[in-house]
């Protein structure tokens, strides 16, 4: 028996696009996961809130969340990973804030960090208990498939966040 590898003869030319990947850490390291988002090269600036809002909940838990930690009251988290709930915002109320003002303004900033709504499931291990944000990495893919590590460089506002993420449940 003889096999031979057809080539196709027409190339096929695909869309250049980005591929968004966060690896999660199940317990104490004992398993990992992953999930992607992929997004067009031209439309890669809607990512850019993602990207942050991803590096911000590592730098909430550098070293993975201990026991039952939840990145509850993490804004970046809740506009993308979870859903905003008011009982831990209450640091964000004024005195005179009902909770219906305090739910309007949530709604507010979650839309202010993620305008195109973007939600990505947030997996959790074998026994329920949600994962830690474990890394993330942004690859290009030309028109050819070719696969490319993309470095992303954080500005000076958004550095001052991931350090103010980095301090946020130790307060």
């Amino acid at each position: 028996m003889e096999l031979k590898i057809k080539k196709r003869k027409d190339k096929r030319n695909r869309k250049p696009h980005y591929i968004f990947e966060i690896e999660f850490m199940e317990g104490d390291a004992a398993g990992m996961k992953s999930d992607s988002a992929v997004v067009n090269a031209d439309e890669v600036d809607t990512i850019h809130s993602l990207i942050l809002a991803t590096a911000c909940c590592c730098a909430a838990y550098p070293n993975g969340r201990a026991g039952y930690d939840e990145y509850d009251g993490l804004l970046e988290y809740d506009a993308f990973f979870g859903y905003p709930n008011i009982n831990y915002y209450k640091y964000l109320a004024t005195k005179d804030m009902v909770d219906e003002d305090l739910k309007n303004l949530l709604s507010k900033k979650v839309e202010e960090i993620n305008p195109q709504g973007w939600g990505i499931e947030h997996p959790s291990d074998s026994m329920g208990i949600s994962t830690s944000f474990e890394n993330y990495y942004l690859i290009y893919v030309d028109e050819n498939g070719d696969e490319s590590p993309v470095e992303i460089i954080f500005n000076e506002a958004e550095k001052a966040r991931i350090e103010e993420c980095s301090k946020f449940f130790k307060r």
